[in-house]
Order: C-alpha cells, then sequence, then structure tokens
C-alpha cells in the first residue's frame, strides 16, 4: 500500500494548517483523498503557521549552513517519493527496513527537518533582536505560537476515538474461542482480516499470528503454511486465503486446532473467503495459489454472525513425547511432513548428535498431562515406559523460560528451531517451566534506578550560585 498510494500535493497543506480537512472530534474530517483507509491517524502531520515562518527564515541561515544542508536533504530525500509517487516511491518502498511498513509514515522525518529549520530560524531572529527589548520579547512569545495551537490540536487528536467507543466487546464467535481455549489447550488461526492479532491479544486468545510481536525464524516458519504470511500487510502476521495450506504440518506443529473465516465461510481458507473477507487482501503472486481446500477435512464447529469457526483434528498438542532428535533448524522443520515432525525433533547438530547416542534405549510412548499453563508458568505430569525426548510448541525465549524436573532445575535445549525441549527419564516426572527475569538483567534495572534516584535528588536540592 506504501508503494502503490502517493500522498496528494494538497496534503501539503496540513503542514502549516493542520485543521484544514477538519478533525474528528468536530466530525468533519474528510481526509486528503489519499486512499480507501485514508484517516486522521495516518495522513495527520502539522507544526503551524509559526513553526512554518521559522523553518523558512533558516533556510537563509548563514552560520549553520551545513546543518541547513542536512535538514532540507533529509526532507526531500523522503518528499519526492512521497509525493511524487511512481517508479520513485515504488523504489523508496522496496528498500531493505522500509518495504514492511507503510512508507507515507516516513513523513515524520520530514517534521523533523522542518523543526532543525526552525530551530535556526530561531536563532537568526535572535541575532537580529539584540539591541531591541520589544523585539526580545516578541521572539519569546514564539514558542507558546507553536505550541499552545499544538495542545489544542492534541485534545482533537488524541483519542480518535471517544472512550465509549475504544473498547472491544466479545462476540458469539470469541466466547466460543474462549470456551474451545477452556477444554483443551490449543491454538488458532485466522484467514485475512477476521480477528485481527490485536484483537485475540485483548482477549488473551491464543493466536499464531500477530503484530510486531514475533522474531525471524517464527516468521520463516509461518511461511512454510503461508509464503504471502509477512511482508505485504505493515508489521502484521496475517494469512491470505488463497495461499494458506489449512492442512500444513506446521500449523499442527503449532497446536492450531481451529482455523477462523468470515462468517458464511464454507471451508477456512480460499477463493469463497477472499471474497467475504471484510478488507481486501491485495493481488498475490499466482505461483503462491492454492486450490480451494475440502470442507469435509476441516468440520465447521460455528458459523454466526462474525465469523466461521473449522476444527483441525490432526493438531499436535502443546507437549508431546519424541524418541528421535534430528540436526536441523527451523528451515528443516518447514520442509518436514507431519509424520517426522510426530516422531522426531530438530536440533541443534552437537544436541542432535548427543542425544542420537542413546537413541536405541528411548521410546515416543507414554503420556503428558497438563496440569497447569498460563503466559508465564506451566506444570506437566509425565508418564514413560522408556526414556523419551519431550517436544512443545512452546516457544524457549532463552534465558527467560527455566524448566524443572521433579523440582531440581533442568537443562532444556531448543526443539524445532524456536521452542522449549527436555531429556525425561523413564518413569513418572513433574515437569514445570517458569518465566524468570534472570538476576544480572535484575541487577542492571536495579542500578539504573538508584542512579536514576540520586540524580533527581541532587537536581532537586541544587541552588545554583548568584551571578
Amino acid at each position: 500500500m506504501g508503494a502503490d498510494f502517493p500522498l496528494p500535493l494538497r496534503h501539503l497543506r496540513l503542514y502549516p494548517f493542520p485543521e484544514y480537512q477538519g478533525t474528528p472530534r468536530r466530525a468533519d474530517y474528510h481526509g486528503v483523498g489519499w486512499i480507501p483507509g485514508d484517516n486522521y491517524v495516518e495522513t495527520a502531520v502539522g507544526i503551524g503557521v509559526a513553526a512554518s515562518v521559522l523553518a523558512v527564515v533558516g533556510l537563509f541561515s548563514r552560520r549553520r549552513r551545513r546543518l541547513v544542508a542536512w535538514a532540507v536533504t533529509l526532507a526531500v530525500l523522503v518528499a519526492i517519493p512521497l509525493y511524487a509517487g511512481g517508479w520513485a516511491l515504488r523504489a523508496a518502498g522496496s528498500l531493505p527496513f522500509l518495504d514492511i511498513t507503510l512508507f507515507a509514515r516516513s513523513k515524520i522525518v520530514i517534521v523533523l527537518a522542518l523543526g532543525v529549520l526552525a530551530a535556526c530560524g530561531m536563532e537568526n531572529l535572535a541575532r537580529l533582536a539584540r539591541e531591541s527589548f520589544l523585539r526580545q520579547w516578541a521572539l519569546e512569545v514564539v514558542p507558546f505560537l507553536i505550541a499552545v495551537p499544538l495542545a489544542y490540536l492534541a485534545l482533537d487528536f488524541h483519542s480518535i476515538a471517544r472512550p465509549a467507543d475504544g473498547v472491544f466487546r466479545e462476540t458469539p464467535g470469541i466466547a466460543r474461542l474462549e470456551e474451545l481455549g477452556r477444554r483443551s489447550p490449543g491454538r488458532f488461526a485466522a484467514a485475512g482480516w477476521t480477528l485481527v492479532p490485536n484483537v485475540s491479544e485483548v482477549f488473551g486468545l491464543e493466536d499464531v499470528r500477530g503484530h510486531l510481536l514475533h522474531e525471524t525464524g517464527y516468521r520463516r516458519l509461518l511461511s512454510a503454511a503461508d509464503p504471502n504470511s509477512y511482508g505485504r500487510y505493515g508489521t502484521y502476521l496475517l494469512l491470505h486465503p488463497q495461499s494458506l495450506d489449512p492442512a500444513s504440518p506446521v500449523l499442527d506443529l503449532l497446536n492450531v486446532s481451529t482455523l477462523a473465516a468470515p462468517p458464511g465461510a464454507r471451508s477456512p481458507s480460499g477463493r469463497d473467503v477472499e471474497a467475504r473477507d471484510a478488507a481486501t487482501m491485495g493481488a498475490i503472486d499466482p505461483k503462491t495459489v492454492r486450490p480451494d481446500p475440502d470442507p469435509s477435512r476441516f468440520p465447521r464447529i460455528y458459523d454466526g454472525p462474525d465469523l466461521a469457526l473449522f476444527a483441525r483434528p490432526s493438531a499436535f498438542p502443546r507437549f508431546w513425547l519424541v524418541s528421535r532428535a534430528l540436526p536441523g533448524g527451523v528451515e528443516e522443520v518447514a520442509r518436514a511432513d507431519r509424520d517426522t515432525l510426530a516422531r522426531a525433533v530438530f536440533t541443534e547438530p552437537a544436541v542432535a548428535e548427543r542425544l542420537a547416542a542413546a537413541e536405541s534405549a528411548r521410546g515416543s510412548g507414554g503420556e503428558v498431562r497438563i496440569r497447569h499453563l498460563d503466559p508465564e508458568r506451566f506444570e506437566l505430569a509425565t508418564e514413560t515406559p522408556l526414556p523419551s525426548l519431550l517436544a512443545s510448541s512452546q516457544k524457549r525465549f532463552a534465558p527467560y523460560w527455566r524448566l524443572y524436573l521433579d523440582g531440581q532445575r533442568a537443562e532444556g535445549f531448543t526443539a524445532n528451531g524456536l521452542f522449549l525441549g527436555l531429556e525425561l527419564p523413564a518413569g513418572r516426572h513433574r515437569i514445570e517451566g517458569k518465566f524468570r527475569i534472570p538476576e544480572p538483567e535484575l541487577a542492571i534495572s536495579a542500578a539504573g534506578l538508584i542512579a536514576l534516584a540520586l540524580l533527581v535528588g541532587k537536581a532537586v536540592s541544587y541552588r545554583p550560585e548568584p551571578t
């Protein structure tokens, strides 16, 4: 979206006159005609008339020529592609670190450049006002001419939704997802814009997608289920209805027991889902388009006015037992079939070699029961006739997760590139996982708080010598 839609030139008027198109508070905001999703947040920008005049004056600063040149260059590098569009915008929007976000948001860099120019302009005027009390007094008023109107603008801007409207309401479909989670720990995934990840986070639903909170390895893993899951929709992980494989072994590994789709959908993905979606997903590479899935493989367990839910009976449990260890990481996991992932775990070559030495005495038969599960603690009860390997889809997040076997600290290993794994002797065992901040990090934080307290105390007690 950021590479296809340049900002119109009339948007430039927002810099000196931020409210020329109205405000949400007055319910008269009409947008600047940028994109169908044009809104006050994405297009809002402005420094006001006083700062704009100072920025123009700053262009003629002789004392700060290099700084002025830097600010102008900075603004131009963003403004040309942002307002010209075409090949310039596509080229800028495809640069590393810019290709995963809305390029229009880079207009904040233009505001930074204008702020620097305004400071240069203020310095110019201050030198001219040295000999006049009235001129000096007038300059002292200028910061208020800038800040006060912007403060009132902030009242119009925050919040763009009234408090009564800025809430999340539970729908029947969300209630059904919560009920399924209480019955048996399981995650869900949704095709398209159905139940965006932010909503999942609010209600504590375990969504395999996310907004911002995901690392490179996880994105690579999820791309095995959908090659278009990241990079096309800003910082969201979203699954495209036409390229999602609802039967992917990766979704089994991730404990995805439920799939969500728009209301009335006949299957969890496919052309019908995209046609019913609340917002467009955009064009995709035809090579990544998958045939519509067989609806009989995914029984529909709920269909309401808000969404449709489909079961995935093939999903792995959150924790399970395997007997083999294979060398590999995320890439090998993404290529593996379901049977391999059910019987073996991929880990670092050195760990896999060590675990393979005792493979002949190991078995996968046994039972894992979840006694307790919340975001920062879990407790399992296991019973195995032979030594086994515990595999999971619980992210390891070393060094924060700590494992305990029968009350004693146990060293786990990285399973399947990202997750917790643990060697288990035969017999009955109690396994605990606790999310803890390491002591060195706590000490550093405590030292920082102490230093801050000393600094504040010194600032409060400071009394300058009279001059």
